[in-house]
């Protein structure tokens, strides 16, 4: 019997560099997004009274940008770069919120998030338009990192080409 003498944090270093592996070569388009600056707002809303956090950013539609409100993009692979630029990652860095046509889909992900933690991950048909222009149908997917449902500092994001 072979016994595993890596210690502990060996073995995360192993695990972090296997897990960096696997998202950047991922063939499905995959990023990270930082949404802990619309966590803090969609926290006011509710301390102030409001139940539906979704129904209010339909009726507020400028809301979040109003307050000045941020999605960063912190990580995103090589898939998704190709998928909406056609290979420049300082572009989707950039406009990685003007590459995605649907802007409703902030407050659908506003709406999930805001159930106390009940979901982890939403899914919703989108429009992205890549660098020239050409929209492409997609399915994103955003799953909250397990440690990290309280900031949405860490919001994995997937897109897929829609069946149609």
């Amino acid at each position: 019997m072979k016994v595993d003498s890596t210690s502990g944090s060996d073995r995360e270093a192993v695990f972090d560099h296997f897990n960096r592996f696997l998202f950047e070569s991922s063939p499905l388009s995959l990023w990270i997004e930082d949404l802990s600056e619309i966590k803090i707002i969609v926290d006011g809303l509710m301390m102030s009274g409001i139940k539906d956090c979704t129904e209010y950013m339909w009726n507020h539609p400028l809301e979040l940008a109003s307050r000045g409100a941020t999605v960063r993009t912190v990580g995103v692979n090589e898939a998704a770069i190709e998928m909406s630029t056609g290979g420049d990652r300082d572009v989707f860095l950039t406009r990685h919120n003007q590459l995605i046509v649907d802007d409703v889909y902030l407050i659908a992900v506003i709406g999930f998030m805001s159930r106390g933690g009940q979901e982890t991950s939403f899914r919703k048909g989108a429009v992205i338009s890549t660098s020239s222009g050409k929209p492409i149908k997609v399915l994103l997917r955003w799953s909250l990192v397990p440690d990290d449902t309280v900031a949405w500092s860490r919001v994995l994001v997937s897109a897929s080409p829609a069946i149609e």
